[in-house]
């Protein structure tokens, strides 16, 4: 099973991305139940938060990926720097990294997100 943090709508209607530990393991907690299994192969964080906390975010994820409850990480539509700040900061290695990208939405091609994966 692979899921991701929800994007946080608490605040009315504004979409709020959220990284902060305690958002993120109620996140996994949540999936787990949800999905009714006691490991996620994969937990990726929605989107980037500009507020993140990366050493304190990074601390959380090692904890679920130690305690057995996630297999391995990733990030969605992170910038290159962004994802290289969060795997400095990681024991182990971001695995995906999903890229809003389509027919109708090729920048990531163009802009050097999409190389960067490699």
């Amino acid at each position: 099973m692979t899921t991701k943090a929800r994007t946080r709508m608490d605040r009315g209607d504004t979409k709020h991305y959220d990284s902060s530990p305690a958002w993120l393991a109620g996140a996994i907690d949540r999936a787990l139940t949800r999905l009714g299994v006691e490991r996620l192969d994969a937990f990726l964080i929605h989107r980037p938060d500009p507020l993140m906390e990366t050493e304190a975010t990074a601390r959380v994820l090692d904890d679920a990926v130690r305690d057995g409850k996630v297999a391995s990480l990733g990030v969605s539509n992170f910038m290159p720097e962004q994802w290289r700040r969060l795997q400095e900061a990681l024991s182990k290695p971001l695995m995906y990294h999903q890229l809003q990208l389509s027919l109708t939405n090729s920048a990531p091609l163009l802009n050097g997100h999409f190389d960067a994966l490699c």
